[in-house]
Formats: C-alpha cells, structure tokens, sequence
C-alpha cells in the first residue's frame, strides 16, 4: 500500500521499534501462550490420577498384589498397593470390596517392627476404593486391613483381612 499511495505503510503495534524487535516480541508472546497451554493440559491430564495411580508412576514405584488373608471371607476382588521407596509412600486400591454397614469403617495400618500405626479409612463406593496412606511407608514395613468401628481405632481390633510387605 505504501509504494502504490506513496505513504509510509503504518505499523498496528510496537511504533518506533525495528520490524525484528516487533517480530521478536510476537514470536516470545505465541511462545508464552504456547506455555501456558501445554502446563494446562499437563495439570489436567495429571488431575485424572488417583492416589494409586500417582505413587505407581513414581520411578521407583512397586505394584503388588495386597493379598487377602484367612479372615477375609468375602467375594473375590483385586486388591493392590502401590509403592514407593524413595518417597516413602504407599496407596492401596481395591475392586470389588464390599460396602460395611454405617458402624463400620475399612482401615489401613502400616506395621513396623511389629506395631502398628493407623494409616487411614476407607469405605468402598461402587465396590472401588484408593486410599494414599497416611505415614511414613518404608521397605520391609508391613500394610495391613481390618474392620474397625466407625471412626476408626488407634490399634487393630479387628481381624487382618488383607496382608502385605512393602
């Protein structure tokens, strides 16, 4: 337009700056919103991970099976514990555990040295249930299940129904 009209073509943005410093500064904005997008998505893709799923992607994380034992009488189900040394953390997952009347509650223990110490409660939804353990999980600790009153207990008083070393 400039050479056709004899004007000097007008700039929208940036007057009085080198063409390259315009450019420059376009090219570091679609960078920094290109950023942006990508640590986005990246928060909302890593939402989508439950507990379990998050100590099991640690790069030193150990899947095991949580083994259910004599006590346990109910229907067959997939019960695992995620671990990870390094962090010192464990989760458990079950699939298909039975929902416990209102008076009762599932609760975590982790057992070192032969004492245990509560970890958490749970109660299955749909017969699916994670629960990150609360404490400090560590190699050669055991994590142990058992029935409780609601509310939980300081010390196991139910049977252990599931058993396994970390």
């Amino acid at each position: 337009m400039g050479r056709i009209g004899g004007a000097e073509p007008r700039t929208r943005s940036f007057p009085g700056l080198p063409a390259t410093w315009r450019r420059g500064l376009v090219a570091l904005a679609g960078a920094a919103v290109l950023a942006l997008v990508v640590a986005a998505g990246a928060v909302l893709i890593g939402s989508d991970r439950n507990d379990f799923e998050v100590v099991a992607a640690a790069n030193d994380g150990i899947v095991r099976e949580l083994a259910p034992t004599d006590a346990y009488q109910g229907p067959g189900l997939s019960a695992r514990v995620a671990f990870s040394p390094g962090e010192e953390a464990a989760a458990v997952e079950f699939i298909g555990l039975p929902s416990l009347p209102p008076e009762q509650t599932y609760e975590a223990w982790l057992i070192v040295d032969g004492l245990p110490t509560p970890a958490g409660l749970f109660s299955p939804d749909g017969g699916r249930a994670v629960l990150r353990l609360a404490g400090e999980a560590r190699p050669g600790a055991l994590v142990g299940i058992t029935i409780e009153p609601a509310g939980g207990s300081q010390l196991p008083t139910g049977d252990v129904l599931f058993l396994t070393e970390l």
